[in-house]
């Protein structure tokens, strides 16, 4: 009987040890998933990030193009992230204009595109130098929405001109500006970019601005 009850104490401890021993590894099999499941949203990101310029050079030849299929490759990207269960978010403005005449009134395009997964309350856009109305304000543009405004600018010389963006959400105010260079004889397309994926552990955000110049002289 003491032979048995020996027995059995001796298999109880051998089972609290390899209860004791499992637990550690569980929590280093945690440790680690946690730490794949990171570097997993890291170069998801990454691969984002690289496809938006892919994406821009595919249209090179339009500014037409660039705009459209940058917005249309955001919305693919924010499909494609949820089937996924993570979550994408884009703020995009895109300024476009044509073979700029030196001392002639010119249009510059922008198009304004919302993925930021809120209604934006209010933004304010203001072009530096441009005329009649330098500064242009919008409300209440809804989630997954497109906004298409523009400036007029006349330019008797080679001009960096500014784009100022003031633009809040019930939950963010953003503030950022870019460089609009003009060159005479020459049309250009400049994207100012706000990307953020939020992952199952980390969020990753990235802002970027891509120049082209689209024709030559």
């Amino acid at each position: 009987m003491k032979g048995q009850i020996f027995l059995i104490i001796a298999i109880l401890f051998v089972l609290f040890l390899v209860i004791l021993r499992s637990g550690l590894n569980l929590q280093q099999i945690l440790e680690n998933q946690r730490a794949l499941e990171e570097n997993l949203d890291r170069l998801e990101f990454d691969n984002i990030r690289t496809e938006f310029d892919n994406a821009l050079l595919v249209s090179f030849n339009s500014t037409v193009n660039m705009t459209n299929n940058t917005i249309n490759f955001t919305r693919y990207v924010q499909q494609v992230e949820q089937s996924k269960g993570l979550n994408f978010k884009a703020f995009a403005i895109q300024t476009a204009f044509n073979n700029t005449t030196a001392s002639t009134d010119m249009t510059l395009n922008v198009t304004l595109l919302n993925l930021v997964g809120d209604q934006i309350s209010f933004i304010n856009l203001t072009f530096t130098n441009a005329t009649p109305a330098a500064q242009k304000t919008f409300t209440n543009i809804a989630d997954n929405a497109t906004l298409y405004t523009f400036f007029n600018f006349n330019a008797a010389a080679a001009t960096n001109y500014t784009l100022y963006v003031f633009w809040n959400t019930s939950a963010r105010n953003e503030t950022d500006s870019f460089i609009v260079p003009v060159e005479i004889m020459k049309s250009k397309y400049v994207g100012y970019f706000d990307i953020e994926l939020i992952g199952k552990r980390t969020n990753h955000r990235d802002k970027f601005v891509h120049t082209f110049t689209i024709r030559q002289p």
